[in-house]
């Protein structure tokens, strides 16, 4: 769909939005806990199951917990027990400075609040509301629709206007038009917070914001799959898979821990969809379940082990996305495989355990990965009949006339890369040269 299109039927979705005046339509808890969800974790909880065990354990252990509001106004909201409540409402008045944790808590915990008490916390989020976002960045728009979502019946006002422009002035003037314009504006940290802003516009406000630009959300699963590095990650006794970072960062548990919380939030957005089936199927090896004290409280939160999935090693091992400017490619779905990725105009592989970032500017070698070859910024060199070929590290959508037997003109996706259509089985040598250069 043509750019102005996707703007346009952005901005009736949101006009349309803004004409129902914002009102949030539910009593508390209004944020993540939908009375589905909040029966299905009481039934866990009655169950026994890995994930409440493994929850209660953390919750059990001496010591502060890296979300402790979070945490333990979730403990309180599935087992009723009041003490529970009341240790998360004393955090939040001594120590909770983070607007998303207060308005967890404030939203969670209203059966145990005193009236002072909620007034104070109310007070603390009304104040972070009273000035324009600093970065406009999507953990701090989360943060800002929680505090709304939560104060929404003592501030309407507030409430409202706050609403109106996250979805209205952030997602649907920003965020939308930027992404249909192939900017890269959700960096892989950010999925996390904007499944959970998603879902409190949703059960909030009965609008989901992913009709606005589909097709981003269509390719997701594949490309979430596709940027993992190969081999899991091991560190405290627990094992994680380790998501693609820029530089070939050293891995991480907690950024590990967030990609993984990210996925389950995903499913249980919309757990009909087939893309989130084959995430599904990811999610349920039991080794890679989230137990450490910051991430037992998400597994728990979102993961449902009885929701059917899909094989996700049945999908291809190659994920583009040309409106994006991204590619990932694996030799095979096993531990051992053979990783190529490129985002950002970045290019990394990820071999013998370890990743490393390569340049893109002509001097490193051709890439094979089975039958496709990645070739980093050369603008002659041998097909060798590779089934697909890509040249990474062009000029980001530069037109290029290439010649491979047969001439044509190709244009690179904003990430720099193109796909070269040649003749099946072509083994001799490809070049290109920049449109705007002189024969």
């Amino acid at each position: 769909m043509p750019i102005w299109k996707i703007a346009a039927c952005a901005c009736l979705a949101v006009t349309a939005a803004g004409a129902q005046g914002f009102r949030v339509r539910n009593d508390h808890p209004r944020l993540l806990l939908a009375p589905k969800r909040l029966r299905f974790l009481q039934r866990e909880r009655e169950r026994s199951s890995v994930r409440w065990m493994n929850f209660e354990t953390v919750i059990a252990a001496p010591g502060e917990l890296p979300e402790e509001g979070f945490a333990r106004a979730l403990y309180y909201r599935v087992t009723g027990d009041p003490a529970a409540g009341r240790r998360a409402v004393q955090w939040a008045l001594a120590k909770g400075d983070d607007p998303r944790e207060l308005a967890l808590v404030f939203d969670w915990c209203q059966p145990v609040l005193a009236e002072r008490e909620a007034a104070a916390l109310a007070a603390r989020l009304e104040r972070s509301l009273d000035h324009p976002p600093s970065d406009w960045s999507i953990p701090e728009m989360r943060s800002r629709v929680f505090a709304a979502v939560a104060v929404a019946e003592r501030s309407p006002q507030l409430a409202q206007r706050e609403l109106d422009r996250v979805v209205n002035e952030w997602w649907g003037k920003r965020i939308v038009p930027a992404l249909a314009a192939g900017r890269d504006i959700v960096p892989r940290g950010d999925l996390y917070p904007l499944f959970e802003l998603l879902d409190a516009v949703r059960d909030s406000l009965g609008q989901d914001l992913r009709q606005s630009i589909p097709d981003f959300f269509t390719r997701l699963p594949a490309w979430d799959l596709l940027s993992y590095y190969p081999a899991p990650y091991s560190q405290g006794g627990y094992d994680y898979r380790m998501p693609w970072a820029p530089g070939a960062a050293p891995p991480e548990a907690r950024r590990a821990e967030l990609a993984r919380a990210a996925e389950l939030a995903m499913v249980a957005y919309d757990t009909n969809a087939v893309e989130t089936q084959y995430l599904q199927g990811w999610l349920t090896h039991e080794r890679f379940l989230l137990r450490s004290p910051y991430g037992a409280p998400y597994e728990f939160l979102w993961g449902n082990p009885y929701q059917p999935g899909l094989s996700y090693d049945t999908l291809p091992p190659l994920f583009r996305d040309a409106s994006l400017g991204k590619l990932f490619v694996r030799s095979g779905w096993d531990d051992g495989a053979l990783w190529v990725g490129c985002s950002g105009g970045e290019l990394q592989t990820f071999a013998s355990g370890k990743a490393r970032a390569l340049a893109t500017g002509g001097g490193a070698a051709p890439l094979r990965v089975g039958g496709v070859l990645i070739v980093p910024g050369l603008l002659d060199f041998a097909a060798d009949g590779a089934e697909r070929v890509f040249v990474v590290g062009l000029a980001p959508s530069g037109v290029y006339l290439v010649t491979a037997g047969e001439k044509s003109e190709q244009r690179a996706d904003p990430g720099g890369i193109i796909e070269l259509r040649l003749p099946r089985g072509f083994r001799g040598r490809v070049r290109l040269r920049s449109a705007g250069e002189h024969s």
